[in-house]
């Protein structure tokens, strides 16, 4: 079988050192389209909410109220079209390139940030979510179904932190019913770069997470408040190789999160 590579090696090198990386024509021009559509069809609908799919991310769910920062997990349970785009089979072949033949989707997560109201994102390192007990080997894509700017709430990246330790976590104000987690530790803010698109369809980012020896979700990020008059739509998908996974022993690591929050998404 032709293996097919979709980073050149200078990407993959700019990848491994900065810790993310910005990808123009990952996702077909037709298709973010449709993806779009289908994303706001089911967060139209409530799809998922009474099963805990859909939900408010950012606070506490009120079904009398529209959700401050709707959130949808897994959106391919209820849209199964959405695995037979272009774009998936794509972001498959880059997680192949970068994490090994046996890397599998495990998850994607639908965000959409209201025009105006849309909360900030608290920075935060995806590995907070997760258990210490184990070594993560993965990465997630995140496309923008419209152009993002800094008025409507776009990624921004600490470059080089996918290096660092997994920092201290909290839940917002405390309250550990939310679903975020929030870093408070001390870390370089000054030094946030943050990711523009102008075009819906052009990209995505991979948020590397890559040490020398093997990916790990440590890349710290956050994202803006929406001050823009149109919602910002994305979505998420995440992925990991089964490789380099193991089970905490004697000398495992001791537990580095400081709260609850959601259970996030991997590959695995």
């Amino acid at each position: 079988m032709e293996e097919t590579t979709v980073l050149s090696e200078e990407e993959t090198a700019l990848y491994r050192e900065q810790g993310y990386l910005a990808l123009k024509n990952l996702c077909p021009e037709d298709e973010v389209g449709y993806i779009r559509r289908t994303l706001l069809e089911l967060f139209a609908n409530k799809t998922g909410y009474n099963e805990g799919a859909q939900y408010d991310f950012i606070s506490r769910d009120d079904p009398s109220k529209p959700a401050k920062f709707p959130s949808l997990h897994d959106p391919r349970h209820y849209a199964p079209g959405l695995l037979k785009t272009e774009y998936h089979a794509r972001t498959l072949e880059l997680a192949k390139q970068l994490l090994g033949e046996d890397a599998a989707l495990y998850g994607e997560h639908a965000l959409l940030k209201p025009a105006l109201t849309g909360p900030e994102t608290p920075w935060h390192q995806d590995e907070a979510f997760r258990s210490p007990d184990f070594v993560y080997n993965e990465l997630s894509i995140w496309l923008a179904l419209q152009p993002a700017t800094k008025e409507n709430g776009c990624m921004q990246f600490i470059p080089g932190s996918h290096r660092w330790e997994v920092l201290r976590h909290d839940s917002p104000g405390g309250d550990k019913s939310l679903h975020p987690l929030e870093c408070v530790a001390d870390f370089p803010r000054e030094q946030a770069a943050a990711e523009r698109w102008t075009r819906a369809a052009a990209r995505c980012t991979t948020p590397a997470r890559c040490t020398s020896r093997a990916p790990t979700p440590r890349r710290l990020r956050g994202w803006r408040t929406s001050s823009s008059t149109t919602p910002r739509r994305c979505t998420s998908r995440a992925g990991a190789s089964s490789r380099g996974w193991k089970a905490a022993g004697p000398t495992a690591r001791p537990a580095r999160r400081n709260g609850t929050g959601a259970a996030g998404w991997r590959w695995r």
